[in-house]
């Protein structure tokens, strides 16, 4: 038996169903019960389980058209998108307050006098209007938009980020459901292998009947663990789907491993600090919530508006002018307190604002030196993990060969089963969580894209 070549995600093991388990399940009983019962029922469910298989010749699907899908269909990145739209608007009108403001207007009206009389009348006109000065405040909400925007700009890279990310680990995840599929199938037929050999050497009085029944139980449980690992591998395609919004093809093609920055952990802190895109909107969201602050603080503050109108009435009325131009002067200098007790809750969340990104950037170093750990982690147990899969198999072959030589018990044989399919286990598990904590440090960095994979 060869290496096996792909390995699955910590979180595809979570559900696997340990042989030591059955007889807490609700299977329990029928193995007190009887024999017979057993390899119908796991029989009948492996044949309703639909199985997926990966062939080379069968269509697949890239990580970059995944996530090309992802993001045409990504309900965060939809999100994101119109974040990004509503900050372009916002800075569209932030510069329309410095265009005049021209309105139409037209009327009519009838007076009633008292000696019984009335006067009706029609106009029509024109109203100018211009903001000569305003204390900053225009200038201060440009800014406030210009930031916004950026701000809505980092929103949308740290989305695609992070839906690159996701759409990863689903590949990984989806692979390595797969592998354990097939390495669940191999055992299963080892197994019955197992229990061939062990009525055969019963039938000619070689072995106890205990070495069937024993060979019989371990067949069981591998099929029980083949049923869960079929069901893990439709939900990960199901999880992949949810997140690249189309159904899968039968096969997805391994993403190509990413190279990673040989740096200490404090450059890498360094470079998360600059380049993650959460990180540079929070920054962003800070000027935000500063210049909203300083807004707010100069609505007392004194504005000049120029005003002209123009008007036009059907009948000459001397009384009404016809053209107007003013200079007007507004300047609240009392409000109750309104404008200090606005200024002061605005400033509060300005200090809000820099706490959660404060708070963010414990977070993102925190996933930085977790991802580094890990790594080095899983670096450190590679070469014990492909030993000790070496030295499992071995063993297996080893007591295959004495029990069919007579020299051990079907017991020994079940119990190198068993250490088997856990090297196995291991393995698959070692080599995909690599490559994704590999992904997973980049992005902890903010340096993953599509670029990092290289070409397909």
């Amino acid at each position: 038996m060869g290496v096996p070549g792909e390995m699955a995600p910590a979180a595809a093991e979570s559900n696997r169903m340990p042989i030591n388990s059955l007889s807490k399940t609700p299977m329990g009983p029928l193995f007190k019960r009887g024999w017979g019962v057993i390899p119908v029922l796991l029989t009948l469910a492996l044949t309703l389980l639909p199985c997926y298989s990966f062939g080379s010749d069968t269509p697949s699907i890239s990580l970059s058209e995944a996530y090309r899908l992802a993001l045409e269909n990504n309900e965060d990145i939809r999100i994101a998108q119109e974040d990004l739209k509503q900050g372009r608007l916002l800075m569209k009108e932030a510069i329309t307050v410095l265009i005049p403001r021209l309105s139409a207007n037209a009327g009519t009206s009838r007076q009633y006098f008292t000696d019984g009389t009335s006067l009706s009348s029609k106009s029509w006109g024109l109203t100018l209007d211009q903001t000569l000065f305003s204390g900053g405040r225009t200038w201060i909400a440009r800014k406030g938009a210009k930031y916004t925007l950026k701000s809505a700009e980092f929103g949308l890279a740290f989305a695609r980020q992070s839906v690159l990310m996701s759409v990863v680990s689903g590949f990984y995840d989806t692979l390595s459901a797969d592998r354990l599929v097939r390495l669940k199938e191999g055992a299963v037929g080892r197994l019955k292998e197992q229990l061939r050999s062990a009525q055969a050497h019963f039938n000619v009085g070689d072995v106890p009947k205990t070495d069937v029944l024993s060979a019989r139980v371990g067949l069981s449980g591998a099929q029980v663990d083949l049923v869960q690992a079929r069901k893990n591998l439709i939900m990960a395609r199901r999880r992949l789907e949810n997140l690249i919004g189309v159904s899968l093809p039968n096969g997805i093609q391994v993403p190509p491993d990413v190279g990673i920055p040989e740096k200490p952990l404090a450059e890498l802190k360094d470079i998360a600090r600059l380049k993650r895109a959460d990180l540079r909107q929070g920054r962003e969201l800070i000027k935000v919530s500063e210049q909203q602050a300083r807004l707010t603080a100069g609505g007392k503050g004194p504005s000049v508006k120029l005003s002209g109108s123009f008007s036009r009435y059907d009948k000459d009325i001397p009384s009404i002018p016809e053209k107007t131009v003013s200079l007007r002067l507004d300047w609240p200098f009392f409000q109750g307190g309104l404008v200090g007790l606005q200024a002061k809750e605005a400033y509060s969340r300005t200090r809000q604002e820099k706490e959660r990104y404060g708070r963010l950037v414990k977070s993102d170093l925190l996933s930085v030196e977790s991802a580094l750990r890990d790594l080095e982690a899983l670096k450190a147990q590679d070469d014990l993990v492909k030993s000790t899969l070496d030295d499992a198999e071995e063993t297996f072959r080893l007591e295959r060969l004495q029990f069919d030589l007579g020299g051990a018990v079907s017991l020994d044989v079940l119990k190198a089963q068993e250490n088997l399919v856990a090297a196995e286990d291991a393995a698959v598990t070692q080599r995909y969580e690599t490559r994704r904590t590999r992904a997973l440090l980049l992005y902890s960095i903010g340096a993953l894209d599509m670029d990092a994979f290289g070409p397909e």
